[in-house]
């Protein structure tokens, strides 16, 4: 019976301690799991930023920005469980699709009020895009990095210049 308590009490504090290392504090814990997370084998070193966020429902996406002005960009996005103010609950890492240079878009699932809701998350980071047009429907892009949700989305999606011509 001894031997069961504490073979009992061993699961209990190895599960704790794995969930802590899961569990992320503020910006800087995001950024320090990033470095755990993405695949890139020099991330330890890399310059990391968080560029945007999503909310959606109990969960925040993250989009983050590896790289500077002297290195490639790589962008990926960081799904979370909220857990407390400021506080969150590392659950995947995605790549989103590569739209062009410097736009990303990423198609997302999850559960909603007890139905699964779809969004299709959008990032532009490229300075000579200043417009998207989803579904017929424009929006202007006034600030770089953008990020931008649109839910149940269904049909194409464009980026385009200051002069209307696509950006590919």
């Amino acid at each position: 019976m001894k031997k069961t308590i504490i073979f009992v009490l061993s699961v209990i504090m190895m599960l704790s301690f794995s969930a802590c290392g899961n569990t992320m504090k503020g910006e800087e814990g995001i950024i320090e799991k990033a470095r755990k997370e993405v695949p890139l084998a020099d991330a330890e070193d890399m310059e990391i930023k968080i560029i945007g966020s999503h909310y959606l429902g109990d969960k925040y996406l993250f989009w983050l920005m590896t790289g500077n002005e002297y290195q490639h960009n790589r962008y990926f996005v960081m799904e979370t469980d909220i857990k407390d103010e400021d506080e969150y609950e590392f659950v995947k890492l995605y790549e989103p699709m590569d739209r062009g240079m410097d736009i990303r878009a990423l198609y997302y699932t999850c559960m909603g009020d007890n139905v699964l809701d779809t969004y299709y998350l959008f990032m532009v980071n490229n300075e000579d895009c200043v417009k998207m047009v989803l579904n017929g429907e424009e929006i202007n892009i006034e600030s770089h990095p953008f990020v931008y949700k649109y839910k149940e989305f269904e049909g194409e999606y464009i980026f385009l210049d200051k002069d209307g011509n696509e950006i590919r």
